[in-house]
């Protein structure tokens, strides 16, 4: 009922506004159209045809626009729905790649470069893909195509210079991470430009991009004091003192730095202080808990030139003391992983000293520990723990016991597939070496 009312009232006004004008307005006047004679026309209704023309003229203008708007909706929605075509392709390019079906990734990422040649992420996760395959000149060549078009992409920089570090040319991938440390402080590139650098021995600018990262406080304080300590090394001192002196010096900064004890005992060792040369290497091993240092100490106080300080032939009488007090140091505060080799040690030198019975004990200690501890000894340290009993025995005069612990020594040696692995204690990595090239983990028998 109000809509047919409202209907109703909208007519009667559309009606009574003409025809209140009209009324209103009964002076005629003299209109000239086309024609040469003129239309008398009263100027209520010119104002209605005035007013209708308007109308249609705008409707008509608003007709024009509708349709350009409609045109370009629709280009709108087509290009819409190619986009979300496009996202799809990706989608499921990248989930082919993350499932590692490689074929099937490299055929859709194709496929999306046939559409859009310059997709850079396309051509960067192609190149991931290739490279993936072992094809690294494809992959490489794929990227290289966008270099141009991108010049400073990061992801793009970084994958070439993967690339190139890769196949060896050093020099051009750090090119491609310099580009990136020209646009401002990237830590990422300048921990690679720092590591490309130290490789390619560009010592120096190795150290001024290493400054500029520990500047922003992302640099490692342990590259750091690696590159110093090249750079130390390759002074070419002339005086061994003034070596000793910046070698103390490098130590107060840098005190976990392993080489710089090492190369400080054999700068003492070179100038004849024996003493100090071994408890530079105390003091190292007990900044850094590391079994090898501990062991090239207690081999020069012993009087052995121990390998990695220095190959001098010199004897000198041996500090028993010092060597038990570095062994028994090393059983205490070395790392977890290096504790039994430690106390293998530490019976050794009681052996090379012939106190059988404390030897013994020690041997003892460390069945007790790795019982408690849960610890099953590597093949190559049981084989040294047999040999340390043989040891004894034969201190302790007990020939025809040791005999039969050396003929299990032998059979435990020449078992098939004894392998083992073993601990490099100077940099905390573990290798597969084959049996027979060392006798345990730091340990040589010829120390024993």
């Amino acid at each position: 009922m109000p809509r047919r009312f409202i209907k109703i009232v909208s007519a009667l006004l559309l009606m009574a506004i003409p025809t209140f004008i009209v009324v209103n307005n009964p002076t005629a006047v003299q209109v000239k159209t086309f024609g040469e004679t003129p239309v008398s026309v009263s100027v209520g209704v010119l104002m209605l045809v005035v007013f209708i023309m308007g109308a249609l003229v705008a409707s008509l203008v608003a007709s024009v626009f509708g349709l350009f708007s409609w045109w370009e909706r629709r280009k709108l929605q087509k290009r819409e729905l190619i986009r979300i075509a496009f996202l799809n392709a990706i989608i499921d390019a990248r989930s082919a790649t993350a499932s590692h079906e490689w074929s099937r990734a490299k055929n859709l990422w194709l496929g999306i470069l046939k559409k859009d040649s310059q997709n850079v992420i396309a051509r960067i996760e192609l190149s991931r893909i290739y490279q993936r395959l072992g094809d690294q000149k494809e992959a490489l060549a794929v990227v290289e195509a966008a270099r141009a078009t991108y010049p400073e992409h990061v992801e793009l920089l970084f994958q070439i210079a993967d690339l190139l570090v890769a196949a060896g040319n050093l020099t051009a991938a750090y090119d491609n991470i310099s580009v990136l440390l020209t646009r401002g402080f990237n830590a990422r590139a300048a921990g690679r430009a720092v590591e490309l650098l130290e490789r390619l021995g560009r010592w120096e600018d190795a150290l001024e991009q290493w400054e500029r990262l520990d500047d922003n406080g992302a640099g490692l304080i342990e590259t750091g004091a690696r590159i110093k300590f090249h750079l130390l090394t390759a002074k070419g001192f002339v005086r061994p003192e003034d070596e000793l002196t910046a070698l103390l010096e490098f130590i107060k900064k840098f005190p976990f730095y392993l080489p710089a004890y090492e190369r400080l005992a054999e700068v003492n060792r070179s100038l004849g202080n024996l003493t100090d040369s071994a408890h530079a290497l105390i003091k190292g091993a007990k900044g850094t808990r590391n079994f090898e240092l501990y062991r090239q100490a207690i081999e020069a106080f012993l009087g052995q030139p121990a390998q990695g300080v220095g190959g001098d032939a010199r004897r000198y009488l041996p500090d028993t003391r010092s060597a038990l007090a570095a062994a028994r140091s090393a059983v205490a505060s070395v790392a977890p992983e290096s504790r039994v080799t430690a106390r293998l040690l530490l019976a050794s030198v009681y052996v090379r000293l012939e106190e059988a019975s404390e030897a013994e004990d020690v041997l003892r200690e460390l069945r007790e520990y790795c019982r408690k501890e849960g610890i099953t000894m590597s093949h190559r340290e049981q084989i040294v723990q047999l040999c340390l009993q043989g040891m004894i025995l034969t201190i302790k005069g007990r020939n025809a016991e040791a005999q039969g612990l050396w003929r299990e020594v032998l059979r435990e040696a020449m078992r098939p597939g004894s392998t083992d692995s073993e601990y490099d204690y100077v940099n905390g990595t573990r290798s597969l070496p084959q049996f027979g090239q060392e006798a345990a983990p730091g340990i040589q028998f010829g120390a024993l």
